[in-house]
C-alpha cells in the first residue's frame, strides 16, 4: 500500500481486444524499426506479453519460451492393486489366453448343466472370465443364464 492508497495492477487499455490489421501492420513496422516489445506495448496500449506472442504469431520473432510455463513433472505411477502372479495363486489360469480345446471343453461342460461357479473352479479362472467367455462363444446351458446375470 502506498501513501495515496492501495496499488492496483496496471492493465493496458487494449487488454483482451482482438488485433486489427492496422494494428498488426503498426506492430510489424515498430518491430522492424528496432523497437523492443516493452516500447511497442506502451505505444499500442497492449501488454508486453501480448506483443511478444503477436510477434511470434506473425513470424516476426521467435517463440517467447520464457512465457511458456515449464512442463509439470510426471506423476508417479500408482502402485498396482494386485499382480497377475497374486491372482494366479487363487485362479491358476487367470489372464491366460483361451485355447480352442478349452473353448470346446467349456461349451461341452456348459451344455451338460455345470454351474458358473463349478466351471470357474474347473477351469481355474474367475467367474467373471467364465461368464464373459460363455457369452462370447454363444454357449448353451444353465450357466449362460448365470453369466448374463453376472454381467459378463
Amino acid at each position: 500500500m502506498t501513501a495515496t492508497g492501495p496499488r492496483t495492477p496496471h492493465r493496458p487499455p487494449r487488454t483482451g481486444e482482438l488485433w486489427s490489421g492496422e494494428e498488426e501492420d503498426r506492430l510489424a513496422a515498430l518491430h522492424g524499426e528496432g523497437s523492443d516489445p516493452a516500447d511497442i506495448a506502451q505505444h499500442l496500449g497492449r501488454s508486453e506479453n501480448s506483443v511478444r506472442w503477436k510477434l511470434h504469431s506473425l513470424r516476426l520473432a521467435a517463440r517467447p519460451d520464457d512465457l511458456v510455463p515449464a512442463p509439470r513433472p510426471a506423476l508417479p505411477e500408482p502402485p498396482k492393486a494386485y499382480t497377475v502372479e497374486e491372482k494366479r495363486r487363487e485362479h491358476p489360469n487367470a489372464y491366460k489366453r483361451w485355447t480352442a480345446e478349452e473353448d470346446a471343453d467349456l461349451l461341452d461342460r456348459c451344455a451338460n448343466g455345470v454351474s458358473l461357479a463349478e466351471l470357474a473352479e474347473e477351469f481355474g479362472r474367475y467367474e467373471g472370465a467364465i461368464a464373459s467367455r460363455l457369452l462370447k462363444l454363444d454357449a448353451q446351458g444353465p450357466a449362460v443364464g448365470e453369466a448374463e446375470e453376472f454381467g459378463g
